[in-house]
């Protein structure tokens, strides 16, 4: 494709998504009244970050190291549609194969409680992430919004200068790999 005719489909891709996103000037969506703005940094941040991967010639280098069963690592999960999990959370991973590792999000417990941590038997409490220093909270693990991803989203969590390696206990994967069982052989009312 000429350059030419690539910018041109560009600007009008471009365009489109602004059209949409000014759909939400003056809404609020999702307890964000900067949706737009914010959905848009987000596209700039992952464009970096793909253009650092592709310009590293290592890059397959990167996504085929060791990310171990059971260890924490901090992710962007980005801006997503509805009840999908959104913005950067740790996350521990379930299994890994050579490029792409299964993860598990985890979310800090707030002070209101919002009705999808109650409502839902895929969501696990479980307890504290001892490997923070401070600032500790409850943790969940949503195992409702399991998912692959490639390995090279998976950052060691920086904090203070330093990068921590967080691990679950035995006790929370045993509380995270029960519930991912029931997500597994769940009979809902319309399986009966």
């Amino acid at each position: 494709m000429k350059k030419d005719k690539f910018v041109a489909k560009l600007d009008d891709i471009l365009n489109k998504i602004k059209k949409n996103l000014m759909y939400f000037f003056n809404k609020k969506y999702a307890d964000d009244r900067k949706y737009p703005i914010n959905f848009l940094k987000w596209v700039l941040e992952v464009t970096i970050k793909n253009k650092i991967i592709h310009s590293n010639k290592s890059s397959k280098d990167k996504e085929m190291v060791r990310r171990r069963r059971s260890r924490v690592y901090w992710i962007d999960f980005g801006k997503n549609i509805g009840s999908e999990f959104n913005d950067p959370h740790f996350c521990v991973v379930i299994k890994e194969s050579q490029f792409t590792a299964i993860v598990v999000p985890l979310s800090s417990q707030k002070e209101s409680t919002p009705d999808w941590k109650m409502s839902e038997d895929l969501i696990v409490p479980i307890g504290y992430l001892n490997d923070l220093p401070e600032k500790r909270k409850p943790s969940y693990a949503l195992v409702n919004q399991i998912t692959t991803v490639s390995k090279k989203r998976l950052s060691t969590f920086k904090y203070k200068g330093n990068y921590l390696k967080m691990k679950l206990t035995d006790q929370q994967m045993n509380l995270i790999d029960k519930t991912i069982m029931k997500l597994c052989v769940y009979k809902g009312k319309e399986e009966r």
